[in-house]
């Protein structure tokens, strides 16, 4: 534990002290008293106050142990988690011990190393000893006359147990101390390279009389008090048959760059070597940075300068580099004094044209001496004073403004950011680095802060890409500074301006009135104003009598196959069980869902559930494309227009819409009904595996029946195309699907499609089919079947002849209503046989019946759905008008005119033949009340014995045809 009392730095010292001379012999104990001394001269009170005694004696026992060989050939570096059992004492951290020739920059270099593998460290201590030791470096005597000086550096880091883990930070530690060793080593070569350079300048100064070199020569002897070299490397101008080049110098590098090869430099400079871009003085002098961080020193974007060298004639033959970093001075001292700059400072001045001493002349001058340091070197006169200008003319009034600067070798980019002072928050300057990391392209950032007496802050964003890639070359200051400036924005004034800006100025204050303040703070955190525009949008149409509306949207941070969908409904949440299953049959994975309460300002309550989904399969389009089709086939879902089933994936996987996806569903059922061997599932699941093919089979249907587009031989080419497909279907039970689907579409003579009622689509289908042509019809075949299918009512209705009656029945079997239908047309064919050679009969099922129903409720659905049947025969059923065959509007018909349609009552109807009497007078129906037989304004087949005085009239017919007269002749047995 540790220690219970407060105790000050002097008695810890001291008690440690008295157990190292309690513990070991005087001779042992002298020398480890003077190494403690200077061990723990700098050690900060409150870290020595964190140890147990037993443990701190058994930390100095351990650093003295280390401390008593040397490795003469580089640095130690031990890196272990000290253990009682092991060790005598223990920590709970990991602690690096590091024994090295003493030299400049070790600790700041170790801790850059540290925190460059994220590793906190939580204490340091170190000291430079002068110490003797032997040859093979073992410890002698501490002694102030010795030449020798060694730096003993003991941290504690984040405890780490993972061995492969402790021996990288240890490799990183002596990979670091590797690069202070040559950095220290060559800094009196590179300052003599500088010096060299000095007298060059001066030299040619001298022969050819250029008054640039004088600036560039005390720009050198600036540099030389002000520049922590790094690095160092000279280049010779080579004549090839491309042009000139600059080749490096063989053994001429220095410092960091003594043994750097090409992949060396590549990863550290980045630089070309045959041009310098930011050129500060013509033909002398130019800058750039280096692409990663120095580990010596700061962890700052080493410089990289160059100066030409020439020949006695004056042509550059060369040039000479430093890598470094600029003195912590530079960057608070004036700009004024420093060579080069200065003059950059007063070509600006000059350029921007103010009086002397006047007030603006003043303000830029101020502009520039708080100029980032870093930007004046590296920013060309012209972009220098656009941006001063740009920063002077916001003349301390509560503006965001955006300065960008593009490294001319697109390594990175200098951002400026000035916010109002109460503005400006670590939330704010967070906001800000994520626009220009995302609008720039770069995934990393680094800030500074600027405050002064001025109303603004300044933030400098320096941006670049991890991988080393060139940063974005296209960008929009403006836009990026508008993003900003949105950012620095509240929510509620965003919704304020963005609802005024998209209904106007009197809807927009009203909606903000009405729903602004109803927002909750997960909403107002998990969507924009923006956003919330649209979704006030939609809650404005919801009400009592249409309490739901829907938007389908892709969220910018989700991945490519998921997709969001916000559920508007009004009063109250929607159990999810009812809304997943939808869904789900659309093919979409439910990830997670959201809800968020909206309260508006009349108390009315609006749930938005935002659900995140992922399709399954594969999507045919964009979901831009998709959303209108998926918004239209949910409602239509939701509303019962259409059912919920897996052919529903084909929206989104083949981007049908729903109306197209009934076509398929109808002749599903359809093929159910005529007992097709092949389950509907299945027949699903055929056209989800082959969604091409399901697209070209509307296409086909289109084709055929598109009253305004039909082409029967664009039609035989996409069904060459199915067929063609088929070849890569491997399942025979899919191929025998995909096969029925074109002889069933071939088989159709007409459809309601494409007719409308009041500019809607109608919610039922009918076709009417030839079912001689359809594979596994059951015998006997009618002449022409229609085949009705919508949620609610499916039916069908079989017809022997072009004139032919029979009633229509109200069937409960659900599952082979047709069987039972057609079983009716063979007792009739038999029946009537002596009558009429050939009749007709139908059958619907209604679909929605359940029992829970009363007895009226039953009745009631019975009837509307009765009227659905009618109205689906008669919509393609030829009129006669006038004498003239009139055929049904939006209707392509590919059999011949066909104007009889009689019904007649059956199980379950009988007393509906005025209510089919009236949809036929409705569609103004050539037979009128004729169309139905049993009616209140008809005969009463039944009661009038109809059907028995026909066969009578047959039987006096057959006695005729013999030559007896039934009505004047006796006949019979007895009588022959």
């Amino acid at each position: 534990m540790p220690r219970q009392a407060v105790e000050s730095k002097s008695e810890i010292l001291a008690n440690l002290k008295r157990e190292v001379t309690n513990r070991l012999a005087e001779s042992k104990s002298a020398a480890l008293l003077r190494f403690m001394d200077r061990f723990f001269m700098t050690t900060p009170e409150l870290d020595l106050q964190k140890w147990r005694a037993d443990d701190l004696l058994g930390s100095v026992l351990s650093v003295w142990e280390f401390f008593q060989h040397s490795q003469l050939a580089g640095p130690k570096v031990k890196v272990f988690n000290p253990d009682y059992e092991q060790h005598g004492w223990q920590s709970t951290h990991t602690v690096v011990m590091v024994l090295v020739p003493d030299m400049s920059f070790i600790v700041d270099s170790l801790r850059l190393e540290l925190n460059r593998q994220n590793v906190a460290t939580h204490a340091i201590t170190n000291a430079v000893i002068r110490v003797s030791r032997d040859d093979q470096g073992h410890f002698l005597e501490m002694s102030d006359k010795s030449e020798s000086r060694e730096s003993i550096v003991c941290i504690e880091i984040d405890r780490h147990t993972d061995k492969e883990r402790l021996e990288n930070i240890r490799q990183g530690l002596l990979a670091v101390l590797h690069d202070v060793k040559a950095v220290v080593n060559d800094f009196d070569a590179m300052l003599s390279a500088l010096k060299n350079q000095m007298a060059h300048y001066e030299q040619q100064g001298q022969l050819h009389g250029r008054p640039e070199i004088k600036e560039a020569s005390a720009f050198l002897v600036w540099l030389e008090k002000n520049f922590t070299f790094l690095g160092y490397e000279e280049f010779e101008r080579v004549e090839k048959e491309t042009g000139a080049h600059f080749e490096i110098k063989p053994a001429s590098g220095l410092g960091l760059l003594r043994d750097c090869d090409t992949d060396c430099r590549s990863e550290l400079l980045e630089v070309t070597l045959q041009r310098a871009p930011h050129v500060l003085l013509p033909d002398l002098i130019s800058f750039s940075k280096a692409s990663v961080k120095s580990r010596v020193h700061r962890p700052a974007y080493p410089d990289y300068i160059s100066f030409r060298r020439f020949d006695d004639q004056g042509e550059v033959c060369g040039e000479v580099r430093f890598l470094g970093l600029y003195t912590s001075s530079v960057y608070t001292h004036s700009p004024s004094v420093i060579p080069v700059v200065r003059d950059k400072i007063k070509a600006v001045m000059d350029g921007a044209g103010f009086y002397p001493n006047g007030h603006d002349w003043k303000e830029l001058l101020q502009v520039m001496e708080t100029f980032p340091r870093d930007d004046l070197f590296q920013t060309q006169i012209d972009d220098l004073s656009k941006i001063a200008l740009g920063i002077l003319q916001i003349r301390e009034r509560r503006q965001i403004r955006l300065f960008l600067r593009r490294d001319y070798q697109g390594q990175y980019f200098s951002a400026l950011v000035y916010v109002p002072r109460d503005i400006y928050s670590t939330e704010f300057r967070l906001k800000a680095e994520n626009i220009l990391k995302a609008e720039l392209g770069c995934d990393l950032a680094e800030f500074n802060t600027y405050f002064s007496e001025s109303i603004l802050a300044r933030t400098q964003f320096n941006l670049r890409c991890s991988k080393g890639e060139p940063v974005a070359d296209v960008f929009d200051v403006r836009e990026i500074e508008y993003k900003i400036r949105v950012a620095a924005r509240s929510w509620d004034e965003d919704l304020y301006d963005a609802l005024i800006e998209s209904m106007g100025e009197e809807q927009g204050i009203h909606a903000f009135n009405h729903y602004g303040r109803g927002f909750s703070a997960g909403y107002r955190s998990d969507f924009s104003a923006r956003s919330a525009v649209i979704d006030i949008q939609h809650m404005k149409e919801l009400s009592t009598t249409s309490p739901i509306a829907l938007s389908f949207y892709r969220a910018f941070d989700r991945e490519e196959d998921e997709i969001n969908f916000k559920l508007f409904h009004f009063g109250h949440s929607l159990p999810l069980s009812d809304v997943l299953p939808t869904l789900e049959n659309l093919g979409l994975r439910v990830i997670d869902e959201h809800p968020y309460q909206i309260e508006d300002s009349q108390d009315n309550c609006i749930w938005i559930h935002d659900f995140n989904l992922r399709f399954s399969g594969k999507q045919h389009a964009s979901i831009e494309e998709l959303q209108t089709i998926f918004t239209d086939a949910f409602l239509s879902i939701w509303q019962g227009v259409s059912s919920s089933d897996d052919f529903n994936r084909l929206v989104l996987g083949a981007g049908l819409s729903w109306r197209e996806v009934s076509v398929l569903r109808a002749y599903a059922s359809y093929m159910k009904q005529i007992r097709f061997p092949i389950s509907t599932e299945a027949v699903s699941l055929a056209l989800n595996n082959h969604v091409p093919i399901a697209r070209d089979l509307i296409q086909m249907f289109n084709a055929r029946f598109h009253p305004q587009q039909s082409n029967l031989d664009l039609a035989g080419k996409i069904e060459e195309r199915v067929l063609t497909a088929l070849d890569d279907v491997s399942s025979l039970n899919e191929d025998q699907v995909i096969r029925q689907y074109l002889a069933l579409i071939n088989a159709t003579l007409r459809t309601n499609y494409f007719q409308m009622c009041k500019g809607q689509s109608k919610g039922y289908l009918s076709f009417k089919l030839s079912p001689a042509q359809v594979p596994f019809v059951p015998q006997p075949y009618p002449m022409f079947e229609i085949f009705v299918f919508s949620p609610r009512v499916e039916g069908v209705h079989l017809r022997g002849g072009k004139v032919a009656r029979g009633g229509l029945r109200w069937s409960d079997r659900n599952e082979d209503f047709r069987t039972e239908v057609l079983g009716l047309v063979k007792a009739q064919q038999v029946k009537n046989a002596v009558i009429v050679p050939v009749g007709a009969k139908g059958g619907f099922v209604a679909k929605r019946l359940n029992s829970r129903m009363t007895r009226d409720e039953w009745l009631e659905e019975g009837i509307v759905c009765y009227k659905i049947f009618i109205s689906a025969l008669l919509d393609i059923t030829d009129n006669v008008i006038d004498n003239e065959v009139v055929p049904p509007k939006e209707v392509v018909r590919h059999d011949e005119d066909d104007t009889y349609l009689v019904v007649a009552a059956d199980k379950g109807t009988a007393t509906f033949s005025d209510i089919a009497n009236g949809i036929a007078e409705s569609y103004q129906f050539w037979l009128g009340d004729a169309f139905a037989s049993g009616g209140s304004q008809g005969y009463d087949h039944k009661k009038m014995g109809i059907t028995a005085r026909g066969a009578w009239v047959s039987v006096e017919r057959h006695f005729r045809e013999i030559g007896i007269n039934t009505r004047y002749q006796l006949y019979g047995h007895r009588h022959r």
